[in-house]
């Protein structure tokens, strides 16, 4: 996966200045040459970020529905059309100039072949790698993430309709050259999960787990990983925490029996004295359950996705990623280097393409929450403990003398304080002389009155 091959026939979505082509390095081809000369990050210009967060929020409007409802079913034309494709893209290249930063560089550990990736240019091949392993560096892995995210913009859609016709199974032999997960291997070097693993024996804390128990119930428990990878304890865990999911799968994509039996995914098929062995990844996907062992690994997989995980990385991944990086962004100048820099920390990461689109959810969340009034009376809670603590120590008061006293005490610390109501979406003045500070909604002390007592329900 990810060699050979060209990009899309027909895409005009790439500007001149995409892959940084226009940048004063000799030899800059498509990242198959190492460019002469010192690698020099470009600048680019800020796009519209504004304008990208509405598109994000728009497009995902007409996805929503499909893990909302639980279809996982996707109809009709590609709602991500050319023309903002050609508004997204520049917030890729954005991404890409500034972990082009001889800092982000050095923190990850970049080597100087490396830099040749950045003249990969939207739509083309992606070079193949494995997540969260020690070839090549941490940089390099960040740094083809975000390639193919940027191609999913791209591909996204037809490669999840590709797999939609296959009733998304993991089977490589179910797709014609160049389609569906091979598809998606060349264009973004890495693949979503179309399995699930349901016990993962190689994982030293689920052998400990596994023996603490046994020797309560008065079991033997295990030597090593193999031995417990043989056993019939281990066959039966599977097969019980495999038959949910498939049942599962199979209500959801309304299979009846006979297209249960053909997708291989039928639950009452399994049984712990018949789970067949793969060695190798073209072995995935030919039966309901497989057991697969390879070096450091001994593993047992149900024959079914994490359907959400599949939407979100194909086509929402694509898009929260500029939506956050968007978000950054327009923070505050005082907020923003911080989040910069845990942006390509914590949301730009290392890992599978399901973790990479949690990673980048859980960046989302945090992002959703820094400005709002929870968040900011949070903050001055911790900010300002000693004041607290020592209306909690007061033991002469009572307990609603004692909440009365914090929301003052809050109150006054809040005074002149403005943030976002998470509810409209709309900044106003955590102060209740509102027409004195202008703003738009009118505020009450029960912001306050609320945190205090239950500081979760305040957005």
């Amino acid at each position: 996966g990810g060699k050979g091959g060209k990009g899309k026939k027909g895409f005009k979505g790439a500007p001149v200045g995409f892959g940084f082509s226009p940048y004063p390095v000799k030899g800059a081809g498509k990242g198959k040459k190492k460019p002469k000369g010192r690698f020099e990050p470009p600048t680019v210009s800020d796009p519209d970020y504004a304008a990208i967060i509405t598109a994000v929020e728009q497009i995902d409007r007409h996805y929503k529905p499909l893990v909302s409802e639980g279809t996982f079913h996707l109809e009709g034309p590609n709602p991500l059309t050319q023309p903002t494709i050609d508004l997204l893209m520049p917030c890729y290249e954005k991404i890409l100039a500034d972990f082009a930063q001889e800092g982000y560089r050095l923190q990850y550990g970049s080597l100087p072949h490396e830099t040749a990736h950045f003249y990969i240019k939207p739509g083309d091949p992606v070079p193949s790698y494995y997540a969260n392993v020690q070839d090549g560096s941490i940089y390099e892995r960040k740094l083809l993430s975000i390639l193919g995210l940027r191609n999913l913009l791209i591909y996204g859609h037809e490669i999840f309709m590709q797999l939609q016709r296959k009733l998304f199974t993991s089977d490589p032999g179910a797709y014609s050259h160049d389609e569906g997960v091979g598809l998606m291997r060349r264009v973004t070097g890495n693949a979503v999960d179309l399995d699930t693993c349901v016990l993962r024996c190689s994982d030293g804390a689920v052998l400990k787990t596994v023996n603490g128990l046994n020797e309560k119930d008065g079991l033997r428990g295990y030597r090593s990983v193999a031995e417990f990878g043989d056993s019939q304890q281990a066959r039966v865990m599977a097969v019980e925490a495999a038959k949910p999911l498939l049942k599962n799968f199979c209500d959801t994509l309304k299979l009846d029996k006979k297209a249960q039996n053909k997708r291989k995914v039928n639950p009452s098929s399994l049984s712990p004295s018949h789970i067949p062995l793969a060695t190798h990844n073209s072995d995935r996907g030919k039966h309901p359950l497989w057991q697969y062992i390879n070096v450091g690994q001994n593993s047992f997989h149900a024959n079914v996705p994490n359907l959400p995980d599949v939407v979100g990385s194909l086509l929402l991944a694509p898009l929260h990623l500029v939506w956050v990086y968007s978000k950054v962004m327009l923070l505050d100048p005082s907020q923003r280097d911080t989040h910069l820099t845990n942006f390509y920390e914590d949301c730009v990461v290392d890992a599978c393409f399901n973790l990479k689109w949690k990673a980048i959810e859980d960046f989302r969340i945090v992002l959703s929450s820094l400005d709002t009034i929870g968040t900011l009376l949070a903050k001055l809670q911790k900010d300002n403990q000693a004041a607290f603590a020592e209306i909690i120590d007061d033991t002469t008061l009572t307990e609603s003398e004692q909440t009365a006293k914090e929301v003052d005490t809050l109150w006054r610390f809040a005074l002149g304080s403005h943030a976002r109501d998470a509810a409209t979406n709309t900044v106003r003045a955590v102060n209740k002389y509102v027409v004195c500070c202008c703003v738009k909604t009118n505020i009450h002390r029960n912001d306050v009155s609320s945190w205090v007592a239950h500081p979760p329900s305040v957005p």
